[in-house]
């Protein structure tokens, strides 16, 4: 079985927010970098979902990562879901773990073109990794080996899955 070297790390922050992301060892670029790379060109038919998804991460970042503020994905027991929230139409899905109001790790996605993202083998593998991840962090903080302080991710933040 091949494990695979995750590191959480730091995307963005805000006042209210610190916005993470994974980087996949050997990989150049972080998740949510690949993702914006790929659909986020001005020639881009889903030029208007990239909008409206930095819209609602601007949102976040102001007034806290509240529920209200994004999509429920993966499963009742997770922190997995998804933007943009429901108040807003995209085609485009990217999927996060909203671990508190505080702290969001974000993954990757794309575009939603089937009911449920089960359906799909790539946005599947998307929510399956983060779903992963969530309960490795949330064991780690249950440990005590992972803190959050102020919007601020401590302690070990690499792992295999």
């Amino acid at each position: 079985m091949n494990r695979t070297r995750i590191t959480i790390e730091e995307w963005a922050d805000s006042d209210r927010v610190g916005f993470y992301t994974i980087k996949v060892e050997g990989q150049s670029e972080s998740e949510t970098d690949l993702f914006f790379e790929e659909y986020d060109a001005d020639d881009s038919v889903y030029i208007n979902d990239i909008d409206t998804i930095y819209a609602r991460i601007e949102k976040i970042g102001e007034n806290g990562a509240f529920e209200r503020y994004f999509r429920y994905a993966g499963k009742v027991s997770d922190n997995v879901s998804e933007l943009p929230s429901n108040e807003d139409k995209a085609a485009l899905r990217l999927y996060c773990i909203r671990l508190s109001e505080n702290i969001v790790i974000i993954g990757n996605g794309g575009p939603k073109n089937v009911e449920k993202y089960q359906e799909d083998p790539y946005l599947n593998s998307c929510v399956e990794i983060l779903q992963k991840i969530d309960g490795i962090i949330r064991s780690r903080i249950g440990k005590e080996e992972i803190s959050e302080y102020n919007g601020k991710l401590f302690g070990n933040l690499t792992f295999y899955i």
